[in-house]
């Protein structure tokens, strides 16, 4: 949305990461609309005024990581936020702290 400032000039941006803008949560790859003033190089990168807009929703980004983590193109998640990757063996000694104490 330009502001009167702005003069109705909008930059075409592509969200590098998850941002909120305009009220609106903007996932990785998201292309949008914003006034110069309102572009963070910290989550936006300019993409050519040409490029379509595009919006992830909620529902589209949960199907994408699922279909990620079934055919192995990133690791899964523990509860305590380590990844386990395909290569990692269940039950290995170091995986539990009192386990490698113990033997």
């Amino acid at each position: 949305m330009a502001t009167k400032q702005d003069d109705g000039r909008l930059i075409r941006v592509m969200a590098t990461q998850v941002g909120y803008y305009d009220h609106v949560r903007r996932r990785e790859g998201d292309v949008f609309s914003v006034p110069p003033a309102a572009f963070s190089k910290r989550w936006m990168q300019r993409v050519a005024p040409e490029t379509p807009e595009r919006q992830t929703t909620g529902k589209q980004h949960l199907k994408r990581m699922h279909d990620d983590i079934l055919s192995g193109k990133v690791g899964r998640q523990r509860l305590d936020g380590i990844l386990v990757g395909p290569d990692d063996v269940a039950g290995d000694p170091g995986d539990n702290p009192l386990r490698a104490i113990s033997s």
